[in-house]
């Protein structure tokens, strides 16, 4: 055993077998042999014997041994002293038959030498079998080859039976992951067709542009992943009027099949917060400022790429306070915010005029922070800071 570095020596049967269990190895395994025949009166015979355990079972090998005569020395080589003639017959060629078992129709069969030379290739036919004539008492090797399955080889020995040799290929199918994406639109929940879908596989280092069909699918073949990969992309859909939707899909590949996913895209609607569609986080001021913080300037950058993005697209934003201080103070001091925020954009986008504010004080508070009269609210600064807000209403898109 080459693998392992231990030698066995065992005796054949009265049917001439000998059976050596394998019992330290596991499925897709590699054994290595080298296998010594010995028997008196015969010619000793040492083969290699190498094979992957793709499944359970017996793994058989045929091996011929030629037996030695001796012969009466003729006078004319007196001089050889000792000399034992073998006496082989003429060559015989043989048939090779076999089947690329589990694969029928077209597996590519190749045989080679015991040097690794190339001697044949056949593809088997409907019911997956192949055959060569290969010559007695020698050493080849096949390769099983098939798109989708793993290649497989073994050495065998032709022996010296005129019989036809039968050796089977068992190839084993290669694990197949798909990647689908379903893009739909958020609200109604129907697939959206003809969306562009880039997808950049951060793992491989490759990029796909691939477009949804009538059912908003797309479909990426993972023919580069092996079992227990992990992916990693970065996905990002584009459609008119829509949106455009960046999203990381990280998973591992721990079972065969497809990988499927939904990606929203939320469209422009006319009366709608752009704000709301983009998901961004609220733009929030201090209590009693109008400054703009660092973290509504991120926010307000994505309003001023959408706005960009389309030209045509007119915002009337809003700005709200909570209810603390004077309905005359509040108003003013949303007016100062709403004003800082449309200068912020309008500096920005191309046709600064698509965008006008207005400020509505401690109007249509969102929590029940009110204070009436005399009231002091009770509310957190938290529940205060939800009704410090800006709205960003579609007019036109």
């Amino acid at each position: 055993n080459l693998s392992t570095s231990k030698e066995n020596i065992l005796f054949t049967n009265n049917k001439g077998a000998v059976s050596l269990k394998l019992d330290k190895y596991k499925l897709n395994d590699t054994v290595n042999f080298k296998i010594t025949f010995q028997k008196k009166n015969y010619s000793d015979k040492t083969i290699n014997y190498d094979t992957i355990l793709y499944t359970e079972g017996n793994y058989k090998l045929n091996v011929g041994m030629q037996k030695v005569k001796i012969i009466e020395k003729p006078d004319s080589i007196a001089k050889i002293d000792s000399a034992e003639i073998v006496k082989i017959k003429k060559p015989v060629n043989i048939i090779l038959k076999g089947k690329a078992v589990s694969v029928l129709a077209n597996t590519e069969v190749s045989i080679f030498d015991s040097n690794g030379n190339k001697i044949n290739t056949v593809k088997t036919d409907k019911n997956g079998e192949f055959m060569f004539t290969i010559k007695p008492d020698s050493e080849y090797k096949l390769e099983g080859k098939k798109l989708k399955y793993k290649t497989v080889s073994l050495v065998i020995n032709s022996g010296t039976d005129k019989n036809p040799v039968t050796q089977n290929l068992v190839l084993t199918s290669l694990p197949e992951f798909n990647l689908i994406c379903y893009v739909i639109d958020k609200k109604t929940q129907n697939p959206i067709a003809n969306a562009k879908i880039n997808i950049n596989d951060l793992s491989k280092g490759k990029k796909y542009t691939l477009y949804t069909d009538k059912k908003g699918a797309v479909s990426l073949e993972l023919d580069k992943y092996k079992l227990n990969d992990k992916l990693k992309f970065e996905i990002v859909s584009e459609k008119e009027t829509y949106i455009k939707k960046t999203v990381n899909y990280n998973t591992d590949l721990n079972t065969n099949g497809n990988y499927i996913f939904n990606i929203e895209m939320q469209k422009i609607e006319i009366g709608k917060d752009l704000g709301k569609i983009l998901e961004i986080k609220p733009i929030y001021f201090d209590f009693g400022k109008s400054v703009l913080r660092t973290d509504a300037k991120i926010e307000l950058d994505k309003i001023v790429k959408i706005m960009n993005k389309f030209p045509n697209m007119v915002i009337e934003l809003s700005s709200y306070t909570d209810c603390r201080g004077t309905d005359t103070y509040n108003l003013k001091l949303s007016e100062k915010r709403a004003n800082v925020t449309v200068e912020y954009i309008k500096n920005r986008i191309t046709n600064p005029g698509r965008i006008y504010g207005k400020g509505f004080g401690e109007k249509f508070l969102v929590n029940n922070c009110n204070c009436e009269g005399n009231k002091i609210s009770d509310c957190s600064e938290e529940e205060q800071q939800k009704n410090r807000r800006t709205e960003f209403k579609i007019i036109k898109k």
